[in-house]
């Protein structure tokens, strides 16, 4: 179980990292091209290339970002739903203990403090798996929207990356 939960975490990292470097690769292209640009009439296609390459690199980093907050804000959710889980296996332990005997079990309340019998404390456990399962349903939807922004991201950096291409070889034709 350890060694899954480590390869959870390295692979988690490592994306984010992953994440980080294509927002500084799509600021970083952004400021190479962006230093020498100087602006044309749009006349030409030609002269449309290097604009549409910056908007693109621009939304790429715009969709990286938000890629970026989202995957925080499911980090925080996950590390919610794990603290609900411990106390269920909390409270688990606690009814496991008093199982055999038949005397009351009383026990305080993790969030409120009060006393609880048994009832109480199993009333509170599907309380709280109702509530991980709740945040569970929401972290899925948020990583298909991260899933959605970071091929949206790549694409918009392929799309600038292709397009300052262009630019480059097709310079020497028209005469810049």
């Amino acid at each position: 179980m350890k060694a899954s939960l480590t390869l959870h975490e390295k692979s988690l990292a490592s994306v984010e990292k992953f994440d980080y470097f294509l927002c500084g690769f799509a600021g970083a292209l952004f400021a190479y091209i962006g230093q020498n640009y100087t602006p044309h009439k749009l006349d030409s296609w030609f002269y449309c290339l290097i604009p549409a390459a910056l908007a693109c690199l621009t939304v790429s980093l715009a969709f990286g970002l938000r890629r970026l907050q989202i995957s925080i804000a499911v980090t925080e959710l996950n590390k919610k739903i794990v603290g609900v889980f411990e106390q269920c296996e909390s409270i688990n332990a606690e009814l496991a203990r008093h199982a055999e005997s038949k005397e009351p079990v009383l026990s305080a309340n993790i969030l409120t403090g009060e006393k609880l019998d048994w009832q109480g404390l199993v009333d509170l456990q599907k309380k709280l798996r109702g509530q991980a399962k709740e945040d569970t349903d929401i972290a899925k939807l948020k990583f298909k929207r991260a899933d959605l922004y970071g091929s949206c991201q790549n694409i918009f950096l392929i799309a600038g990356f292709l397009l300052i291409l262009a630019s480059k070889i097709l310079q020497p034709y028209f005469g810049i």
